[in-house]
Order: C-alpha cells, then sequence, then structure tokens
C-alpha cells in the first residue's frame, strides 16, 4: 500500500485543509495500454474539452512549455487503471494552468521526474482510483480495541493502488502548486508529494474531502481507524 504520513505545521498550512497534503513513498511505476487523449510538446492552449480518455489525458514530453486549459474539460473513461488526467513526464519548466477541470482519472494531475514545474488554477475534482470501489471503505468497521481482523485486513489492503490524489509529484523537486481547487479525490491525497520530492512549494490551494481511504474505515461510531 501507498503508505501516508500526513504533513503537519507550516508546510501543511500552505494549504487549505490539512488532511488533504501528505507526503508517501514511492509508488511502482504502472503499464499502460492505451496512448493517451494528447502528447503536447509545443505551447498548448485547449480550443475544446478533452473527454473520453481510456489512457492517460494529456501527456507533457517538452521542457519549458505552456498548457493552457483555457477553460475547458480534461475527462478519463476509468477504462484502465493508473491514469493521470495531466501527465508531466520528466519535463522541466512546464506551465499548466487554469481555468479548466481534470476529473475522471486516477490522479488528476501527476508530475512525475522533472522539476520547476508550475501547475496554477486548476478545479482537480472526482479522480478516485478505481480499487476504492472495490470495496467500499465505509463498508468495513474495525474494533478499535482488537484491532482489524485478517479478512479485514484483507479488504484493506485490495485497496491499494499508485495514483490516487488529486495532483502529486513523484521524485520532483522545485515545483509549485497553487490556486487550485482540489475535492473529491483519493482514496490517498488532495495533494502529495511522493518519494524524493523536495522544495516544492504548495499555496493558496483549496483542498477539500480528500484521503477517502483513512476517510472511509472506521470504528462504528463514526470515528476513523487508520490501518497501515
Amino acid at each position: 500500500m501507498k503508505k501516508i504520513t500526513k504533513l503537519t505545521g507550516a508546510l501543511a498550512s500552505t494549504a487549505l485543509g490539512v488532511s488533504g497534503l501528505a507526503v508517501t513513498a514511492s509508488p511502482v511505476a504502472a503499464a499502460h495500454e492505451s496512448p493517451p487523449c494528447m502528447t503536447v510538446n509545443s505551447n498548448t492552449t485547449l480550443t475544446a474539452n478533452v473527454t473520453g480518455c481510456a489512457g492517460h489525458g494529456i501527456v507533457v514530453t517538452a521542457d519549458n512549455i505552456t498548457l493552457n486549459l483555457n477553460g475547458f474539460t480534461v475527462s478519463g473513461m476509468k477504462a484502465e487503471q493508473e491514469q493521470a488526467g495531466i501527465l508531466l513526464d520528466g519535463v522541466r519548466n512546464v506551465v499548466v494552468r487554469g481555468p479548466g477541470t481534470v476529473t475522471g482519472f486516477d490522479a488528476g494531475v501527476a508530475i512525475e521526474g522533472g522539476s520547476g514545474n508550475t501547475v496554477n488554477g486548476l478545479t482537480v475534482v472526482n479522480n478516485v482510483n478505481d480499487a476504492i470501489e472495490a470495496i467500499d471503505p465505509r463498508s468495513i468497521i474495525v474494533d478499535r480495541t482488537t484491532g482489524p481482523t485478517a479478512e479485514q485486513r484483507a479488504q484493506i489492503a485490495r485497496i491499494t493502488c499508485n495514483y490516487g490524489d488529486g495532483i502529486t509529484t513523484n521524485d520532483s523537486n522545485f515545483n509549485t502548486i497553487k490556486n487550485n481547487r482540489v475535492e473529491a479525490n483519493g482514496p490517498y491525497s488532495g495533494i502529495s508529494l511522493v518519494g524524493n520530492s523536495n522544495q516544492n512549494t504548495v499555496v493558496r490551494n483549496e483542498v477539500h474531502e480528500n484521503d477517502l481511504l483513512n476517510n472511509g474505515v472506521t470504528d462504528g461510531m463514526g470515528n476513523p481507524v487508520f490501518v497501515d
């Protein structure tokens, strides 16, 4: 399972909604069978919605360019696991800016490697990995005194995935994530800094109702139970 360590204090306070910001261990890369809806290697401004993506939505493969969503939506059809709505693939100094919406993927925006990128002014909502759809965490009620049973641990172990965030970085430094609305993504975090991701700036984001996995498992009285 992609293990979460919550951030507290000054760094967590840079995002509105502390529970939406986390650092995690590095995920394992997943294979993708379907090509992305778009591959971007030069300055690009969308002129229509990008919809029905079976694989990634938009993959950015060049440095020093701007992707402007221009008010349009990038949406997935959840045909495969480990999709990202917008994937910055090892690039540097790329700007992804809104307004615009990313929805229906396993992660909204994923920055994989590279550095110095900016994600600014997006609405990133309802990007939930398919793993959480197989078992509803709200159906797993743990006895706080005795802890989860072997069967419950097996169920929880099945709710695992690499992607599962609104906006995530993986082994990527000096990025800026700002002015985004990040809501109802999961099962992990609204915004996550994964692996060796350092010196990233996360400011002025509205982060609400993410982290669906840990918010779902309870002790039967509405109190969350956190299970590694």
